[in-house]
């Protein structure tokens, strides 16, 4: 009987593991809570308010720096994948995350008939500014860009860099007539 008697502790404690936000770690927690609660009501003729209180107080405090531990992991958990789609220089999307959006948009597109359209773009001459202007002065011209196609591409279209000079503009349910006039 004793040892059931830190199962609520080791269960919340539990929930510090799991990246969870805070509406579903209060899901998991106040269950268990609310039945530690009903339990101390039932016996409430044996068992003793100070006690009672203090275990209360101490799972209340579990519950809650489990939810800041999961709260934090989940952070942790989506920094780490803007990481991994996001080109570090142009915050544009990066190759690897283009390459799975196409797939999926080329299977949706023959799923239903839905055209895909692709843009590409090269900056012309683009080493001569790093030869003669420095690294620098094209990694901010390379963040210009950057800038420009994260704020004039529309809703729904994924902006990349490729690598170097080179960007790609993903249009889902774009015909070649629509592509060609998508804002420059």
């Amino acid at each position: 009987g004793t040892g059931y008697a830190f199962l609520p502790f080791v269960l919340l404690a539990a929930f510090a593991i799991f990246p969870l936000t805070l509406l579903e770690n209060l899901a998991f927690v106040m269950p268990v809570l609310l039945a530690y609660a009903l339990a101390w009501v039932m016996d409430w003729s044996v068992a003793s308010w100070p006690s009672f209180g203090g275990e209360f107080w101490l799972l209340s405090l579990l519950a809650g720096v489990s939810a800041l531990a999961g709260i934090s992991q989940l952070a942790f958990i989506i920094a780490l994948v803007g990481q991994t789609i996001r080109d570090p220089l142009t915050n544009l999307f990066n190759r690897r995350f283009l390459d799975e959006s196409f797939n999926k948009e080329l299977h949706r597109a023959q799923r239903k008939p839905e055209p895909v359209g692709v843009i590409m773009l090269d900056l012309d001459h683009f080493k001569r500014i790093n030869d003669t202007q420095g690294h620098e002065a094209g990694d901010q011209v390379l963040r210009m860009v950057g800038q420009q196609l994260r704020t004039s591409r529309r809703s729904g279209d994924i902006a990349a860099r490729l690598g170097g000079e080179e960007f790609a503009l993903l249009l889902p349910n774009t015909d070649k007539r629509a592509a060609l006039h998508v804002e420059q």
